[in-house]
This record gives C-alpha cells, structure tokens and sequence, in this order.
C-alpha cells in the first residue's frame, strides 16, 4: 500500500509551510455516526500511539476524535491509516480524514 493522493497533499501543504515530517506530533482522525459504532471504532483504536479518544454529540450524529502521536513519514502514514481503515472496516461509519500542527526543526 502506498500513501494516497489525498493523504500526500496534506504532507505536500506541511512541508511547503516547513514542516519536518520527522518529528513525532499528534494527529488527529474524524469519524461521523451513530453512537455505538462510533464506540466500535474507539474500542478498535486502543492500540500504542492511539490516544485521545473524544465522543461528541452533533447536529445529526455523533463524533469521535481519535489522536495518534506519530511522525508523518510516509510508512508511518500508510500504517496510521491502515489501523483507520481497520477500525471502520464493516462500521456505518463515515472517515472525515486527519489533521495536525506544522512542526519544524529547532
């Protein structure tokens, strides 16, 4: 698996606002429906590196916000989202992608 077009213009827009990829930082995860199955979704998350787990209550359904601590090269990423797709996998679940801060070198 290689890292998808998507994911890659999120790593393109960090790195042209100077991140370093190699620098460990929390990065969070969108996930959209109904209370249970969102709680399926956070059981399967329990994973090292996955913490941070946030249940909302929307407009029309609810949230969870799963935090993984990681760096953002490119093995590290196909690996953040293979747990993803894992942990919606047969879910009514909805991935609204991922999100972090720009880190740069000291």
């Amino acid at each position: 698996m290689s890292v998808s077009e998507p994911d890659r213009e999120v790593l393109r827009q960090l790195k042209d606002n100077g991140d370093n990829a190699a620098i460990a930082r929390p990065v969070a995860h969108f996930f959209y429906g109904e209370r249970e199955q969102l709680y399926d979704v956070a059981e399967r998350l329990e994973k090292p590196g996955w913490d941070e787990v946030e249940l909302a209550q929307g407009e029309d359904d609810f949230r969870l916000v799963a935090t993984k601590i990681t760096d953002l090269s490119d093995a590290a990423v196909e690996t953040m989202i293979a747990e993803v797709r894992e942990a919606v996998a047969g879910l009514d679940v909805t991935y609204d992608g991922w999100e972090t801060s720009v880190e740069k070198a000291n």
